[in-house]
């Protein structure tokens, strides 16, 4: 049991974070941070909404808790942190 435990810890001190993100070349707004609660191998789970209609960026994120969480249930349950960063509203012209 013990050398179970010690191969967990290698494997998930090894791992480390990883995070993906997309841009869509829009200026930067707000930013919004969400969780997003994932299972079967982040297969499915829950949606995360964005809370604004155009969007200049996505970044998802797992960090070591996330991780560890991942490899104590098997797969079962993949949690990640998702940042929605809103473009941000065109500048407003003056009127003519």
């Amino acid at each position: 049991m013990l050398k179970k435990i010690a191969l967990v810890v290698l494997v998930v001190s090894l791992a480390g974070c990883y995070q993906v993100g997309i841009e869509t070349g829009k200026p930067r707004g707000a930013s919004h941070e969400m969780r997003a609660h994932m299972f079967l191998y982040g297969l499915t789970g829950s949606t995360v909404n964005a809370p604004c209609d155009d969007i200049a960026r996505v970044e998802t994120e797992r960090g070591f808790v996330d991780l560890l969480l991942f490899f104590l249930t098997s797969g079962l349950y993949s949690p990640a942190s998702v940042t929605v960063t809103c473009a941000a509203a065109p500048p407003a012209t003056a009127g003519r």
